[in-house]
């Protein structure tokens, strides 16, 4: 079972980083005018969300892959 806390613990602070990586971007945009800077037209935290979105995705699969095989 500790796999399984670990894992959504693992979630949990995903969750919160992301939120505040999008806020901070959002806020960024908003609070710089229309966002004409190059760094600011694309939202920067797909990029980081999508790559800890994959590692969740190996964790899942580490955590519970065997857990329905008998």
């Amino acid at each position: 079972m500790r796999g399984a806390g670990v894992f959504k613990w693992h979630v949990m602070v995903f969750l919160v980083a992301g939120l505040l990586m999008w806020i901070l971007w959002y806020m960024g945009v908003n609070l710089h005018g229309t966002g004409e800077e190059s760094n600011q037209k694309f939202p920067w935290p797909v990029w980081p969300t999508l790559i800890w979105l994959m590692v969740l995705w190996i964790h899942y699969k580490a955590v519970y892959a065997g857990k329905n095989k008998k």
